[in-house]
């Protein structure tokens, strides 16, 4: 029994890999045929292919449900198409002991996918993006299109684009007296963290007042904030491509602020339980094999498989919508998906069995 594991698993593995390396190469072609739209003379093709490989990470950790699904459903059907299956359940080996040979390599690909989505892609993605916005839209300030905006206190602040090191780009404060009065705007070309305090270097600073507005222009200024480099690195990137402790910390932290967490609770929730959704793809893809598409193509295998990822896809979306329009629990919303994936399979399976 333990060599038919080994072989299920071997080709389980290979074909998860190949799969997967296959959609991630598409994704990357079909980003760079997009990037290369942005070329400028400030943002040339290496620094467009440089982009697009640093966001790689990233894209491979997105694709590892579907290529999950699509791997298992090519492995078994290989196995299939070449009788292989057949002799295996003809020798009493049962569904249960095919169903965990093959989860055994998916849970080892989610383990790798969950380190990569915690520690590789946050990272590179991070980059990847800094050096975008800066290439883009360095210099102009609220005029471009990049970089974030976010609210403490009466301070509303964009920032064009964060280092990993935690050098700011562009930084432009708008500051609110209680009736709601624009009383302060100011503009800094960069700024550094250092222990307590961010120094900012080239500052226009414009004073308004009831009648008149007073402008200076400071070489250096110190700047006194909540917002450390770690949650402006987290500010700056899409929720679902932060880390899930940095989800974590950074929902909780809008929370303290009076803030709107709940994307970012969403997205924690999504990651945490992707391992899941990865076994529901499992569940999936042998109820396939040994229920309705026993007898079919190959063609027609990947077919439904790609038509069932995205269905599981978008019904993610959908609760995650809903979750936050109607404000029910995030972790509901994110643990609906992976409990119909895994009904679906679990209920096909029994009847295939």
């Amino acid at each position: 029994m333990k060599t038919l594991q080994s072989y299920i698993g071997r080709s389980v593995s290979l074909a998860i890999l190949g799969v997967t390396f296959l959609l991630v190469t598409l994704d990357l072609l079909f980003a760079l045929l997009a990037e290369l739209e942005e070329l400028r003379a400030s943002y040339q093709l290496w620094q467009a292919v440089q982009f697009v490989g640093m966001t790689a990470p990233r894209r491979l950790y997105e694709m590892m449900p579907t290529g999950t699904l699509l791997g298992c459903l090519v492995a078994l059907g290989a196995l299939a198409n070449n009788s292989e299956l057949v002799v295996m359940r003809a020798a009493g080996v049962s569904l249960l002991q095919i169903l965990w040979a093959t989860l055994r390599p998916v849970l080892l690909v989610a383990l790798v996918g969950f380190a990569i989505g915690e520690y590789v892609a946050p990272y590179t993605e991070q980059i990847a993006q800094s050096s975008r916005s800066v290439a883009l839209g360095s210099g102009k300030a609220l005029h471009s299109r990049f970089g974030v905006w976010h609210r403490e206190g009466s301070e509303y602040i964009h920032v064009n684009a964060v280092e990993p090191s935690g050098r700011l780009f562009d930084v432009t404060r708008f500051r609110f007296d209680d009736s709601g009065r624009l009383v302060q705007a100011s503009h800094a070309h960069t700024a550094l963290y250092q222990g307590d305090h961010w120094y900012l270097e080239g500052v226009d600073v414009t004073e308004i007042g009831q009648r008149e507005a007073r402008s200076s222009r400071f070489d250096s200024l110190t700047w006194y904030t909540s917002l450390t480099p770690g949650l402006l690195t987290l500010l700056t990137m899409d929720a679902e491509d932060l880390s899930v402790t940095g989800l974590w910390r950074y929902a909780n932290y809008l929370s303290s602020q009076g803030l709107d967490g709940a994307p970012y609770f969403l997205a924690f929730w999504n990651k945490l339980l992707q391992p899941l959704m990865m076994c529901a793809m499992v569940f999936i893809a042998i109820s396939y094999v040994f229920g309705p598409l026993r007898q079919v193509t190959m063609g027609l295998r990947i077919l439904a498989g790609v038509v069932t990822g995205l269905m599981l896809r978008y019904f993610e979306e959908l609760t995650g919508t809903a979750a936050l329009v109607y404000h029910f629990p995030t972790l509901l919303a994110a643990l609906v998906p992976v409990v119909v994936g895994m009904a679906i399979g679990l209920f096909a399976l029994r009847r295939s069995g």
